[in-house]
Protein backbone atom coordinates (compact mmCIF):
# COMPACT_ATOMS: atom_id res chain seq x y z
CA UNK A 1 0.00 0.00 0.00
CA UNK A 2 0.95 3.49 -0.97
CA UNK A 3 -1.06 5.43 1.87
CA UNK A 4 -3.08 6.43 -0.91
CA UNK A 5 -6.49 6.28 -0.23
CA UNK A 6 -9.42 5.51 -2.36
CA UNK A 7 -13.03 6.61 -1.31
CA UNK A 8 -15.91 5.39 -3.29
CA UNK A 9 -19.05 6.86 -3.87
CA UNK A 10 -22.29 4.68 -3.12
CA UNK A 11 -24.31 7.63 -5.12
CA UNK A 12 -23.83 8.15 -9.45
CA UNK A 13 -22.74 11.49 -9.95
CA UNK A 14 -25.17 14.37 -11.07
CA UNK A 15 -25.05 15.19 -15.04
CA UNK A 16 -25.10 18.65 -14.73
CA UNK A 17 -24.93 19.72 -17.87
CA UNK A 18 -28.08 17.32 -19.44
CA UNK A 19 -30.03 19.25 -16.72
CA UNK A 20 -28.99 22.59 -18.16
CA UNK A 21 -29.89 21.71 -21.82
CA UNK A 22 -33.38 20.42 -20.67
CA UNK A 23 -34.34 23.44 -18.78
CA UNK A 24 -33.02 25.60 -21.93
CA UNK A 25 -35.25 23.75 -24.06
CA UNK A 26 -38.12 24.41 -21.29
CA UNK A 27 -37.69 28.10 -21.78
CA UNK A 28 -38.50 28.33 -25.54
CA UNK A 29 -41.93 29.50 -26.12
CA UNK A 30 -43.72 29.85 -29.36
CA UNK A 31 -42.84 32.76 -30.78
CA UNK A 32 -39.37 33.65 -29.25
CA UNK A 33 -37.65 31.24 -31.02
CA UNK A 34 -35.52 34.22 -32.43
CA UNK A 35 -34.36 35.07 -29.00
CA UNK A 36 -33.71 31.41 -27.76
CA UNK A 37 -31.61 31.04 -30.92
CA UNK A 38 -29.89 33.32 -29.85
CA UNK A 39 -29.68 32.43 -26.43
CA UNK A 40 -28.17 29.15 -27.55
CA UNK A 41 -25.49 30.44 -29.70
CA UNK A 42 -24.39 32.83 -26.80
CA UNK A 43 -23.92 29.64 -24.83
CA UNK A 44 -21.76 27.77 -27.10
CA UNK A 45 -20.08 31.18 -27.71
CA UNK A 46 -20.92 31.89 -31.02
CA UNK A 47 -22.02 35.73 -30.75
CA UNK A 48 -25.50 36.45 -31.13
CA UNK A 49 -26.40 38.51 -33.99
CA UNK A 50 -24.20 36.89 -36.63
CA UNK A 51 -26.35 33.65 -36.61
CA UNK A 52 -29.37 35.44 -36.63
CA UNK A 53 -28.90 36.67 -40.46
CA UNK A 54 -26.97 33.42 -41.59
CA UNK A 55 -29.29 31.10 -40.53
CA UNK A 56 -32.76 30.12 -42.38
CA UNK A 57 -36.45 29.86 -42.56
CA UNK A 58 -39.35 30.02 -44.55
CA UNK A 59 -40.60 33.64 -45.66
CA UNK A 60 -43.92 34.47 -46.62
CA UNK A 61 -44.12 35.89 -49.86
CA UNK A 62 -44.95 39.67 -49.54
CA UNK A 63 -43.41 40.34 -45.43
CA UNK A 64 -40.57 38.38 -42.94
CA UNK A 65 -42.97 37.02 -40.50
CA UNK A 66 -40.00 37.76 -37.82
CA UNK A 67 -40.00 41.25 -39.00
CA UNK A 68 -36.64 41.69 -39.39
CA UNK A 69 -37.38 42.75 -43.28
CA UNK A 70 -40.26 43.11 -45.90
CA UNK A 71 -41.64 44.40 -48.71
CA UNK A 72 -45.08 45.20 -50.34
CA UNK A 73 -46.47 47.20 -53.53
CA UNK A 74 -49.36 48.02 -54.75
CA UNK A 75 -50.69 50.10 -58.10
CA UNK A 76 -48.42 48.42 -60.59
CA UNK A 77 -52.08 47.10 -61.77
CA UNK A 78 -52.98 50.19 -62.72
CA UNK A 79 -50.21 49.39 -65.99
CA UNK A 80 -53.01 47.83 -67.52
CA UNK A 81 -54.01 49.35 -70.85
CA UNK A 82 -54.73 49.13 -74.39
CA UNK A 83 -52.86 50.81 -76.52
CA UNK A 84 -54.79 52.45 -80.16
CA UNK A 85 -54.27 54.47 -82.31
CA UNK A 86 -55.55 57.00 -79.60
CA UNK A 87 -53.69 56.28 -76.89
CA UNK A 88 -49.54 55.07 -76.95
CA UNK A 89 -48.74 55.79 -72.78
CA UNK A 90 -50.57 54.40 -69.58
CA UNK A 91 -49.14 56.22 -66.56
CA UNK A 92 -49.58 54.74 -63.03
CA UNK A 93 -48.17 55.54 -59.33
CA UNK A 94 -46.33 52.36 -57.74
CA UNK A 95 -45.76 52.13 -54.44
CA UNK A 96 -42.78 50.40 -52.32
CA UNK A 97 -42.91 49.87 -48.89
CA UNK A 98 -40.98 47.83 -46.35
CA UNK A 99 -42.73 47.36 -42.82
CA UNK A 100 -40.01 45.41 -41.31
CA UNK A 101 -37.97 46.98 -38.42
CA UNK A 102 -34.61 46.46 -40.33
CA UNK A 103 -33.69 48.54 -43.69
CA UNK A 104 -33.74 46.55 -46.47
CA UNK A 105 -32.02 46.51 -50.17
CA UNK A 106 -34.67 46.58 -53.05
CA UNK A 107 -34.26 44.97 -56.60
CA UNK A 108 -36.79 44.07 -58.97
CA UNK A 109 -37.17 42.64 -62.53
CA UNK A 110 -40.25 41.60 -64.89
CA UNK A 111 -40.85 38.19 -66.82
CA UNK A 112 -43.12 38.37 -69.82
CA UNK A 113 -45.69 36.04 -71.44
CA UNK A 114 -47.32 35.78 -74.27
CA UNK A 115 -46.20 38.44 -77.00
CA UNK A 116 -42.61 39.25 -76.27
CA UNK A 117 -42.24 41.32 -79.58
CA UNK A 118 -45.02 43.71 -78.44
CA UNK A 119 -43.55 43.65 -75.36
CA UNK A 120 -40.27 44.50 -76.31
CA UNK A 121 -41.04 47.92 -78.05
CA UNK A 122 -42.77 48.85 -74.95
CA UNK A 123 -40.00 51.65 -73.02
CA UNK A 124 -40.76 52.18 -69.37
CA UNK A 125 -39.97 54.90 -67.11
CA UNK A 126 -40.22 55.20 -63.33
CA UNK A 127 -39.56 58.43 -61.35
CA UNK A 128 -40.13 59.95 -57.80
CA UNK A 129 -42.86 62.63 -58.29
CA UNK A 130 -42.86 66.46 -57.17
CA UNK A 131 -46.28 66.22 -55.95
CA UNK A 132 -48.35 62.99 -55.29
CA UNK A 133 -50.45 63.00 -58.77
CA UNK A 134 -48.52 61.37 -61.35
CA UNK A 135 -50.81 62.46 -63.88
CA UNK A 136 -49.73 65.74 -63.94
CA UNK A 137 -46.27 64.88 -62.70
CA UNK A 138 -43.21 65.76 -65.59
CA UNK A 139 -41.03 62.53 -66.09
CA UNK A 140 -37.51 62.52 -65.65
CA UNK A 141 -34.43 60.13 -65.49
CA UNK A 142 -33.76 57.56 -67.93
CA UNK A 143 -36.05 54.73 -69.97
CA UNK A 144 -35.53 51.44 -69.34
CA UNK A 145 -37.38 48.61 -70.70
CA UNK A 146 -39.08 45.04 -69.10
CA UNK A 147 -35.79 43.40 -69.68
CA UNK A 148 -33.44 46.23 -67.84
CA UNK A 149 -36.06 48.62 -65.61
CA UNK A 150 -34.60 51.91 -64.68
CA UNK A 151 -35.54 54.27 -62.09
CA UNK A 152 -36.15 51.74 -58.63
CA UNK A 153 -34.74 52.68 -55.03
CA UNK A 154 -32.08 50.65 -54.50
CA UNK A 155 -32.90 50.94 -50.66
CA UNK A 156 -35.76 50.66 -48.38
CA UNK A 157 -35.44 52.04 -44.88
CA UNK A 158 -37.27 50.25 -41.62
CA UNK A 159 -40.95 50.87 -41.70
CA UNK A 160 -40.99 53.02 -45.25
CA UNK A 161 -42.50 53.35 -48.06
CA UNK A 162 -41.95 55.49 -51.45
CA UNK A 163 -44.05 56.48 -54.29
CA UNK A 164 -43.37 56.06 -57.77
CA UNK A 165 -44.75 56.87 -60.78
CA UNK A 166 -44.39 54.01 -63.89
CA UNK A 167 -45.20 55.02 -67.31
CA UNK A 168 -45.46 52.57 -70.00
CA UNK A 169 -44.89 54.15 -73.78
CA UNK A 170 -45.93 51.35 -76.74
CA UNK A 171 -43.29 53.20 -79.47
CA UNK A 172 -44.22 51.43 -82.44
CA UNK A 173 -48.22 50.81 -82.99
CA UNK A 174 -47.81 49.55 -86.58
CA UNK A 175 -47.08 45.58 -86.23
CA UNK A 176 -48.82 43.09 -83.75
CA UNK A 177 -52.16 44.67 -84.25
CA UNK A 178 -54.37 42.50 -81.72
CA UNK A 179 -51.62 40.60 -79.83
CA UNK A 180 -51.13 40.87 -76.03
CA UNK A 181 -48.70 40.24 -73.10
CA UNK A 182 -48.82 39.75 -69.36
CA UNK A 183 -45.53 41.54 -67.33
CA UNK A 184 -45.00 39.86 -63.79
CA UNK A 185 -43.46 42.55 -61.75
CA UNK A 186 -41.02 41.16 -58.64
CA UNK A 187 -39.78 43.20 -56.26
CA UNK A 188 -37.17 41.59 -54.02
CA UNK A 189 -35.86 42.78 -50.44
CA UNK A 190 -33.04 41.74 -48.96
CA UNK A 191 -29.87 41.32 -46.07
CA UNK A 192 -28.05 39.29 -45.81
CA UNK A 193 -29.38 36.06 -47.21
CA UNK A 194 -32.66 36.69 -45.82
CA UNK A 195 -35.22 37.18 -48.63
CA UNK A 196 -38.70 38.79 -49.22
CA UNK A 197 -40.17 39.39 -52.04
CA UNK A 198 -43.69 40.03 -53.90
CA UNK A 199 -45.57 40.06 -57.37
CA UNK A 200 -47.93 41.62 -59.47
CA UNK A 201 -49.46 41.67 -62.98
CA UNK A 202 -50.38 43.41 -65.88
CA UNK A 203 -52.15 42.82 -69.20
CA UNK A 204 -51.32 45.18 -72.07
CA UNK A 205 -52.62 44.93 -75.37
CA UNK A 206 -52.98 46.68 -79.14
CA UNK A 207 -56.74 47.13 -80.25
CA UNK A 208 -57.07 46.05 -83.86
CA UNK A 209 -57.48 49.38 -85.06
CA UNK A 210 -59.92 50.55 -87.74
CA UNK A 211 -58.50 52.81 -90.55
CA UNK A 212 -58.44 56.17 -89.49
CA UNK A 213 -61.13 58.01 -92.30
CA UNK A 214 -60.83 60.70 -94.13
CA UNK A 215 -63.30 63.64 -92.74
CA UNK A 216 -65.24 65.83 -95.06
CA UNK A 217 -64.64 69.40 -94.92
CA UNK A 218 -67.34 71.96 -97.03
CA UNK A 219 -67.42 75.52 -96.46
CA UNK A 220 -64.62 77.41 -98.46
CA UNK A 221 -64.48 79.90 -100.97
CA UNK A 222 -64.82 83.69 -100.32
CA UNK A 223 -67.02 85.07 -97.66
CA UNK A 224 -66.71 81.56 -95.73
CA UNK A 225 -66.18 82.74 -92.80
CA UNK A 226 -66.56 79.21 -91.28
CA UNK A 227 -65.95 75.28 -91.90
CA UNK A 228 -67.70 72.35 -91.54
CA UNK A 229 -65.81 69.09 -90.29
CA UNK A 230 -67.96 65.58 -91.03
CA UNK A 231 -66.76 61.94 -90.36
CA UNK A 232 -68.08 58.49 -90.79
CA UNK A 233 -69.67 57.06 -87.73
CA UNK A 234 -67.68 55.08 -85.31
CA UNK A 235 -68.87 51.13 -86.15
CA UNK A 236 -70.13 50.19 -82.64
CA UNK A 237 -73.27 48.40 -81.58
CA UNK A 238 -76.36 50.08 -79.64
CA UNK A 239 -76.49 51.67 -76.62
CA UNK A 240 -72.36 52.30 -76.72
CA UNK A 241 -72.84 53.84 -79.84
CA UNK A 242 -75.64 56.41 -78.31
CA UNK A 243 -73.49 57.02 -75.37
CA UNK A 244 -70.10 57.81 -77.10
CA UNK A 245 -68.90 61.41 -77.34
CA UNK A 246 -66.20 62.44 -80.12
CA UNK A 247 -63.17 64.85 -79.23
CA UNK A 248 -62.08 66.92 -81.98
CA UNK A 249 -58.46 68.48 -81.94
CA UNK A 250 -56.85 70.96 -84.52
CA UNK A 251 -53.28 71.25 -84.27
CA UNK A 252 -52.55 69.29 -81.25
CA UNK A 253 -55.44 71.75 -79.26
CA UNK A 254 -58.69 70.74 -78.37
CA UNK A 255 -61.85 72.81 -80.25
CA UNK A 256 -64.86 72.84 -78.74
CA UNK A 257 -67.52 73.44 -81.34
CA UNK A 258 -71.14 75.15 -80.97
CA UNK A 259 -72.50 71.25 -81.18
CA UNK A 260 -71.11 68.53 -79.15
CA UNK A 261 -70.33 65.45 -81.27
CA UNK A 262 -71.57 62.18 -80.17
CA UNK A 263 -73.45 58.95 -81.56
CA UNK A 264 -74.10 58.96 -85.28
CA UNK A 265 -73.91 62.92 -85.12
CA UNK A 266 -70.56 63.36 -86.73
CA UNK A 267 -69.72 67.05 -87.28
CA UNK A 268 -68.13 70.26 -86.05
CA UNK A 269 -68.63 73.49 -87.29
CA UNK A 270 -64.78 75.32 -87.22
CA UNK A 271 -66.87 78.84 -86.71
CA UNK A 272 -63.89 81.82 -88.01
CA UNK A 273 -64.20 83.66 -84.31
CA UNK A 274 -63.93 80.95 -82.06
CA UNK A 275 -61.50 78.24 -84.18
CA UNK A 276 -59.13 81.37 -84.02
CA UNK A 277 -59.88 81.99 -80.13
CA UNK A 278 -59.15 78.12 -79.46
CA UNK A 279 -56.35 77.42 -81.77
CA UNK A 280 -54.54 80.10 -83.35
CA UNK A 281 -54.20 81.08 -86.57
CA UNK A 282 -52.56 79.29 -89.57
CA UNK A 283 -52.87 75.42 -91.15
CA UNK A 284 -54.53 73.04 -88.63
CA UNK A 285 -54.53 69.22 -89.06
CA UNK A 286 -58.02 67.87 -87.38
CA UNK A 287 -57.97 64.76 -85.89
CA UNK A 288 -61.08 63.09 -84.50
CA UNK A 289 -61.12 60.47 -81.55
CA UNK A 290 -63.32 58.45 -79.94
CA UNK A 291 -63.32 60.06 -76.01
CA UNK A 292 -62.38 58.28 -73.11
CA UNK A 293 -64.20 59.36 -69.31
CA UNK A 294 -62.21 57.52 -66.23
CA UNK A 295 -64.28 56.50 -63.63
CA UNK A 296 -62.92 60.06 -61.75
CA UNK A 297 -64.39 61.81 -64.71
CA UNK A 298 -60.99 62.48 -66.77
CA UNK A 299 -61.26 62.94 -70.23
CA UNK A 300 -58.79 61.58 -72.87
CA UNK A 301 -58.61 60.83 -76.13
CA UNK A 302 -59.19 57.27 -77.28
CA UNK A 303 -59.02 55.43 -80.70
CA UNK A 304 -58.91 57.96 -83.67
CA UNK A 305 -61.39 57.75 -86.45
CA UNK A 306 -60.60 60.57 -88.45
CA UNK A 307 -58.56 63.73 -89.86
CA UNK A 308 -58.20 66.27 -91.85
CA UNK A 309 -56.85 69.94 -92.60
CA UNK A 310 -58.15 73.28 -92.06
CA UNK A 311 -57.15 77.17 -92.41
CA UNK A 312 -58.04 79.93 -89.86
CA UNK A 313 -57.25 83.29 -91.50
CA UNK A 314 -55.21 86.31 -90.46
CA UNK A 315 -56.69 88.75 -92.39
CA UNK A 316 -57.96 92.30 -91.13
CA UNK A 317 -61.29 91.50 -91.67
CA UNK A 318 -63.74 89.23 -89.74
CA UNK A 319 -61.95 85.88 -88.62
CA UNK A 320 -62.78 83.22 -90.81
CA UNK A 321 -61.91 79.06 -91.61
CA UNK A 322 -61.75 76.99 -94.20
CA UNK A 323 -60.59 73.65 -95.72
CA UNK A 324 -57.21 73.09 -96.85
CA UNK A 325 -55.92 70.08 -98.85
CA UNK A 326 -52.89 70.06 -96.29
CA UNK A 327 -50.09 71.95 -94.48
CA UNK A 328 -48.95 74.76 -95.53
CA UNK A 329 -46.94 75.14 -98.82
CA UNK A 330 -42.96 74.63 -98.23
CA UNK A 331 -42.77 75.91 -102.04
CA UNK A 332 -44.61 77.29 -104.65
CA UNK A 333 -43.27 78.26 -108.08
CA UNK A 334 -43.53 82.18 -108.54
CA UNK A 335 -45.70 83.60 -111.24
CA UNK A 336 -44.73 86.94 -113.23
CA UNK A 337 -46.46 89.80 -111.73
CA UNK A 338 -48.39 92.45 -114.03
CA UNK A 339 -46.97 95.99 -113.68
CA UNK A 340 -49.00 99.07 -115.36
CA UNK A 341 -48.10 102.65 -115.69
CA UNK A 342 -51.56 104.75 -116.39
CA UNK A 343 -51.69 108.39 -117.05
CA UNK A 344 -51.48 110.42 -113.76
CA UNK A 345 -51.59 107.74 -111.44
CA UNK A 346 -48.82 105.79 -109.47
CA UNK A 347 -47.22 102.38 -110.73
CA UNK A 348 -50.31 99.56 -110.38
CA UNK A 349 -48.67 95.85 -109.81
CA UNK A 350 -51.74 93.09 -109.79
CA UNK A 351 -51.34 89.62 -108.99
CA UNK A 352 -54.01 86.85 -111.19
CA UNK A 353 -54.96 84.92 -108.52
CA UNK A 354 -58.20 83.50 -109.09
CA UNK A 355 -57.51 79.64 -108.50
CA UNK A 356 -54.61 77.85 -107.10
CA UNK A 357 -53.39 80.02 -104.00
CA UNK A 358 -56.20 80.54 -101.21
CA UNK A 359 -58.70 83.43 -101.39
CA UNK A 360 -58.58 84.88 -98.46
CA UNK A 361 -54.43 85.64 -98.25
CA UNK A 362 -52.88 87.99 -97.66
CA UNK A 363 -49.33 89.88 -99.62
CA UNK A 364 -47.04 91.85 -98.38
CA UNK A 365 -45.36 93.52 -101.23
CA UNK A 366 -41.22 93.49 -101.21
CA UNK A 367 -39.36 96.33 -102.87
CA UNK A 368 -35.83 96.40 -102.72
CA UNK A 369 -35.46 97.11 -98.44
CA UNK A 370 -39.43 97.97 -98.17
CA UNK A 371 -42.15 96.27 -97.56
CA UNK A 372 -45.77 96.96 -97.62
CA UNK A 373 -47.86 94.60 -95.50
CA UNK A 374 -51.00 93.11 -96.79
CA UNK A 375 -50.60 94.63 -99.96
CA UNK A 376 -51.98 92.44 -102.04
CA UNK A 377 -55.23 90.37 -101.42
CA UNK A 378 -57.85 87.83 -103.43
CA UNK A 379 -60.16 90.60 -102.93
CA UNK A 380 -57.37 93.41 -103.88
CA UNK A 381 -55.08 91.89 -106.50
CA UNK A 382 -54.42 95.44 -107.59
CA UNK A 383 -51.98 97.76 -106.15
CA UNK A 384 -50.58 101.64 -106.81
CA UNK A 385 -47.94 102.80 -105.79
CA UNK A 386 -48.37 106.46 -104.97
CA UNK A 387 -45.46 109.10 -106.01
CA UNK A 388 -44.66 109.52 -102.66
CA UNK A 389 -43.96 105.73 -102.27
CA UNK A 390 -41.81 105.79 -105.41
CA UNK A 391 -40.04 108.81 -104.23
CA UNK A 392 -38.82 106.76 -101.69
CA UNK A 393 -36.92 104.10 -103.03
CA UNK A 394 -34.94 106.33 -104.83
CA UNK A 395 -33.87 105.91 -108.02
CA UNK A 396 -32.74 102.19 -109.75
CA UNK A 397 -34.42 99.34 -110.78
CA UNK A 398 -35.71 97.46 -108.14
CA UNK A 399 -36.85 93.56 -107.78
CA UNK A 400 -40.07 93.22 -106.35
CA UNK A 401 -41.78 90.15 -104.82
CA UNK A 402 -45.07 89.67 -103.70
CA UNK A 403 -44.71 87.18 -100.47
CA UNK A 404 -46.59 85.38 -97.43
CA UNK A 405 -45.35 82.96 -94.73
CA UNK A 406 -41.65 83.07 -96.16
CA UNK A 407 -42.59 82.30 -99.42
CA UNK A 408 -42.72 84.00 -102.92
CA UNK A 409 -45.74 83.85 -105.13
CA UNK A 410 -45.25 86.79 -107.69
CA UNK A 411 -42.26 88.34 -109.18
CA UNK A 412 -41.54 91.15 -111.24
CA UNK A 413 -39.03 94.12 -111.46
CA UNK A 414 -39.75 98.41 -111.32
CA UNK A 415 -37.86 101.25 -112.71
CA UNK A 416 -37.58 104.30 -110.62
CA UNK A 417 -36.30 107.94 -111.18
CA UNK A 418 -37.74 111.12 -109.43
CA UNK A 419 -40.74 109.34 -107.86
CA UNK A 420 -41.90 108.51 -111.22
CA UNK A 421 -41.92 104.65 -111.82
CA UNK A 422 -42.17 102.35 -115.06
CA UNK A 423 -42.00 98.41 -115.23
CA UNK A 424 -39.12 97.14 -116.25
Amino acid sequence: MSGRRHVRSSSPVPRHRGTRRLTLVKLIKPGTIGAAVVAFAALLGLGGTAALWQDSTTIAPSSLRSGAIGVQQAGFDGAGVEYSAGVSQKTTSLVLSNPGSSAADISASASITGSTSLASRVSIRIWSPAGADCAVSTPTGEAGTWAALKGLPTTLAAKSSVTLCLQTTLNDRATDVGASYSAQLTVVASRGSWRSSTTATVTQSLKAITPVSVGTCTGSGPGAYSARFDWPASPMAEPAKSNLRYNVTAGGKTYTPAGEPSGSWTQAQFAGDSARAQIGSGFFEVKIYERVTAANGAVSNGTQVASGWIEIGTGNEEPWARCASGPAPTSVTAKALTCRTPMFQGLQLTIDDPAGYHDQWRYDIVIGSQTITNGLSHYNQTRTLSFNELRALGTGTFDVKVVRGGLTYFTGKIRVAFGIGSCA
